[in-house]
């Protein structure tokens, strides 16, 4: 009685581990008729439904059954359903098990979890090329040398026959046969049996190619003979290849510039898109072999020919090229084209921005050895693909952000591992204030260049920005302007506070021009020149402004931000070319080393900034809140909580995206720049729309939200936060149930209860119980989230707040690289507050 959850009949996309395809009733049928397994240790790979465990199960075996973690809910309850059912005393054993657990293919995590098999099932899993090298690397962690491995498959042309020739390049033994039975003589006939098993040896691939092979080959580049290809196989064989078999783009771009020393990474990168690779990044023996352009297969060869003594002349025709200087600028045109072809970037901000990475990360511990980076190629975005330099360069703008602890680290990581890493990066970008709705960590992987480069900016301007804060310098009140009201002030982002610090500066050396950008205004380097002059005078002088030259008096300007130890972010072909980005990066770097803001003075009137810096009581949970409001991609870009939602236009946006359809766009001031009594009308809408959702606002009117009460507005922002939660947890949940703070706590009680031994042994009655506050309880959750993702070795067990901190510290990354959106910090745990653990919780029951 096997249940099956179809969505639509007969597709692959939909329908894998929801029904029962024919294979399974094939595979089933041979195991009970031809296979004796009684009491040996059996594993069905990609097991669905379940049926060929359960058969393995009458057949008196020990059985796991392994699927996606979506897909093994259905597999247990067909396995519960039949239990009573399954007869297995005629085989004369009692001694037979039958479980249930969840396996992604070439996961480390996941494998180290698993034994050695004596049998390994798999039916109908074949179908997807790109899980081809996973699936091996599963089998042969599975396998001991005696393993017998039995796949089912039915060739659709999707691929199957790879699968094949990687297995024998990886060392194992194929034995392909079909089989007739009348039973199924509609299809049976249509289906083969691939028997194998894993002996360790690694076959060079030209066993694998046949005569024919070689022909297509030899005819698509006449240069090259069989034996020619022969030798590309045996060189390929010889490099340092993964487990999987395949080169990491990195390791390909060097050993061929080993072989032709010289030749531009660009043009090497490029020439690999141009090949159809199952993994992003990588080149796999049979996808080397078939590479249509000839690029890689030159060089080669000229490297084994000229190894012999002999030469090897460039082919007079490589697919319609004429000349080594045709190659060149083919591959460069095609890399751009791949660039532009949606999207462009800015060869001067990636080379900055390289720049940058290779001076804060190249003496890193555990990723200095890949630097320094080239600035003129690609090769940043090909090393940003494992997360690593992503996560390190989060963690130097904003220092604490990642537990690096988490993050996987090694030249050679799985593809799991990389989306682990990558999630991290995500999720923490959001964390602190980045833009990554269009993000996700595929494209990171992926290498995608625009959108690498757009959070690489976003990354570094965080950091820049960060201490651009009048908490940290109140000194910066002196750029009021006369009639400028505090709150004016800091509606103001960051780049025109910049502005008003550059201006003042000018104004204070009596210097007769003042910046309104950063662009047009500062391509003659004048004005560099002064504030420079004005910041440092015994090291910095204004003569260059005699320099007729504009890129030489950029030079000679640069040279002075060099004696201060500010020579970053331009060159002088920027400065005269008015970059924006750069030049904005290069002043906030001005300010972050030489601010020269004289310090207020106590008897001076500023009762406004001062009851201003009294609302840093509430600045964590203003923070989370502004952070989350950003996540929800509103405008404008909210970073003073209090003082940027005082208009009411970021709280209805956030309604609106919350509760789609709620708005009436007649009652919305959309303006900038508002009256009060618009923006109070745009507040007293927000809190009707509360009182409509049942949100507690006793008390609280628009206008205090427009006055910036700090306990109002953290009132109403949190609700709308809570009300966000709740939603996105009860679309999750079987029926729409009802989500309230009992059911959370009950859900994080019971997942916490999943792993054993527990690190606190503790429950928890409420989100304000003292046994938070260790961390170790949620670490327990994790643990029965996900086993394995806590490292026990790496929890600290000592009763003092520093143990706390780095357990919620843990917690809090772990959960990112699980793909939880988290904005709470680990002080936030410390001190149990109540709030941001509940969207803890509420984003770890959301994954």
């Amino acid at each position: 009685d096997i249940l099956q959850e179809p969505q639509k009949e007969r597709d692959l996309d939909n329908n894998t581990g929801t029904i029962v395809w024919d294979g399974s009733y094939i595979l089933s049928k041979f195991i009970h008729k031809s296979l004796y397994i009684r009491g040996y240790n059996c594993i069905e790979l990609g097991a669905g439904c379940g049926l060929v465990s359960i058969v393995c199960k009458i057949k008196g075996a020990k059985i796991i059954a392994t699927d996606m973690k979506e897909a093994v809910e259905l597999t247990n309850k067909n396995i519960e359903n039949n239990l009573q059912n399954l007869n297995i005393e005629n085989y004369g054993t009692n001694n037979c098990e039958i479980q249930t657990r969840s396996l992604e293919w070439g996961s480390e995590l996941d494998l180290e979890k698993f034994p050695k098999f004596d049998f390994i099932f798999g039916s109908e899993i074949l179908y997807l090329k790109q899980t081809h090298s996973h699936l091996l690397k599963t089998i042969k962690h599975l396998s001991h040398p005696n393993t017998k491995i039995f796949i089912l498959y039915y060739p659709r042309g999707l691929g199957e026959e790879f699968f094949i020739k990687k297995a024998k390049a990886q060392g194992f033994t194929i034995n392909e046969f079909e089989i007739d039975d009348p039973e199924f003589v509609a299809s049976i006939r249509k289906y083969r049996f691939i028997e194998m098993e894993f002996k360790g040896v690694t076959s060079s691939y030209s066993f694998l190619m046949s005569s024919s092979e070689l022909q297509k080959l030899t005819k698509r580049n006449p240069s090259l003979k069989p034996w020619d290809i022969e030798d590309i196989i045996s060189k390929f064989n010889s490099l340092d290849l993964d487990s999987n078999g395949g080169l990491d783009q990195r390791d390909l771009v060097k050993a061929v510039d080993k072989i032709q020393p010289g030749v531009n990474y660009d043009d090497i990168r490029g020439a690999l898109k141009d090949i159809e690779v199952s993994r992003p990044g990588v080149v796999e023996l049979d996808e080397f072999v078939e590479v249509s352009t000839g690029y890689f297969i030159f060089f080669l060869i000229a490297s084994i020919k000229s190894s012999n003594g002999s030469s090897l002349k460039a082919p007079a025709v490589i697919e319609g090229i004429q000349t080594d200087r045709s190659l060149k600028r083919r591959t460069i045109i095609t890399s751009k084209q791949n660039i532009s072809s949606a999207h462009t970037i800015n060869e001067d901000e990636k080379e900055e921005f390289t720049n940058h990475i290779n001076y804060v990360l190249g003496s890193d511990n555990d990723i200095g050895h890949r630097f320094p980076i080239e600035p003129t190629t690609m090769q940043i975005f090909d090393e940003c693909r494992d997360g690593l330099i992503l996560s390190k360069l989060i963690n130097y703008s904003v220092p604490d952000t990642i537990d690096e602890r988490v993050l996987n680290r090694g030249r050679k990581l799985s593809p799991f591992q990389i989306t682990e890493n990558n999630n991290v990066v995500v999720n923490s970008a959001k964390a602190i204030g980045c833009s990554v709705v269009n993000i996700g960590s595929q494209d990171l992987a992926e290498g995608r260049e625009h959108l690498i480069l757009g959070l690489i900016w976003q990354i570094i301007k965080i950091g820049l920005f960060s201490n651009i804060d009048i908490k940290l310098h109140p000194e910066l009140y002196r750029l009021l302007e006369d009639g400028e009201s505090l709150d004016d002030f800091l509606r103001l982002p960051a780049d025109a506070i910049l502005l008003r610090w550059f201006n003042y500066h000018l104004k204070a050396a009596g210097w007769h021009r003042k910046v309104s950008n950063f662009s047009g205004d500062i391509k003659d380097s004048e004005n560099y020149l002064v504030l420079l002059s004005q910041l440092v005078p015994e090291k910095c002088n204004r003569q260059a402004l005699s320099e007729p030259d504009l890129h030489q008096r950029a030079e000679l300007m640069l040279m002075n931000a060099d004696a201060i130890g500010c020579r970053r972010y331009l060159s002088h072909k920027t400065v005269v070319n008015g970059n924006p980005k750069l030049n904005l990066a290069f002043v906030a770097l001005l300010f972050n080393t030489y601010p020269c803001l004289q310090a207020l003075e106590e008897d001076d009137d500023h009762a406004e900034l001062d009851e201003f810096l009294f609302k840093d009581q509430y600045d964590r949970e203003s923070r989370a809140f502004a952070l989350w409001l950003n996540s929800l991609n509103v405008h404008p870009f909210v970073n003073y909580l209090f003082e940027d939602i005082k208009d009411g236009r970021v709280l209805l946006q956030a309604f609106d995206k919350i509760f789609p359809s709620t708005i009436i766009n007649r009652r919305v001031n959309s303006q900038d720049n508002l009256s009060r009594f618009k923006q109070i009308e745009n507040t007293n809408y927000a809190v009707e729309l509360g009182k409509q959702r049942n949100f507690s606002l006793v008390g609280i009117q628009g206008a205090d939200i427009t006055d910036g009460n700090p306990v109002l507005v953290l009132a109403i922002v949190w609700q709308l936060m809570r009300a966000n939660i709740i939603q996105t947890l009860q679309s999750l949940s079987a029926g729409g149930r009802e989500v309230t703070d009992a059911y959370m706590i009950q859900w994080a009680n019971e997942t916490a209860n999943k792993h054993h031994p527990r690190f606190s042994g503790a429950s928890i009655r409420s989100f304000s119980d003292s046994n938070l506050k260790s961390g170790l309880f949620l670490l327990d959750v994790l643990e029965g989230l996900k086993p394995g993702i806590v490292d026990p070795s790496l929890v600290a067990k000592s009763p003092n707040e520093e143990s706390y901190k780095l357990n919620s510290k843990y917690a809090i990354s772990i959960s990112r690289k699980l793909g939880a959106t988290i904005f709470l910090l680990p002080e936030d745990i410390v001190e149990i507050k109540p709030k941001m653990i509940l969207t803890f919780i509420g984003s770890l029951m959301a994954i």
